[in-house]
């Protein structure tokens, strides 16, 4: 930058909901997110892109009949790609907590052309204690 510029950056608001709904970098490239009626992000469209380049959906154990809430994040690697729905070129992640937040399970699913395939467990480690007996 020369001499007496400076990089801005600007952002709009949602008042109602209290969130950023575009960010202009210092190029003034736009990122749009949208939310739901509850703040959460609900997709992410990336500066020159037409499609989401994130989706997010929420599952609430309510609605489902199931003990836990679940997060499903659709995402895309590059503009062009096509919606984060289309299976042939997105990565799908699933994140469970209970009614408390707490994290009881995280499973990662990719999404390959149309294959879904699930990383591998981490090793269980066989490490063992011992507790002296008091007598």
């Amino acid at each position: 930058t020369g001499e007496g510029s400076s990089l801005v950056t600007t952002a709009s608001w949602d008042a109602g909901l209290g969130v950023i709904t575009e960010l202009r970098d210092y190029n003034g490239q736009a990122t749009t997110i949208e939310y739901d009626g509850l703040s959460r992000v609900t997709s992410i469209v990336r500066p020159g892109c037409d499609e989401a380049a994130v989706r997010y959906e929420y599952l609430l154990g309510a609605d489902t009949g199931r003990a836990i809430n679940e997060v499903i994040t659709r995402s895309n690697e590059e503009c062009g790609d096509g919606e984060p729905e289309d299976v042939a070129s997105s990565l799908e992640s699933h994140a469970y907590v209970d009614g408390l937040g707490r994290l009881p399970l995280s499973c990662l699913f990719v999404v390959l052309l149309g294959a879904l395939v699930r990383p591998p467990s981490p090793p269980r480690s066989r490490a063992t204690a011992s507790v002296p007996r008091i007598a």
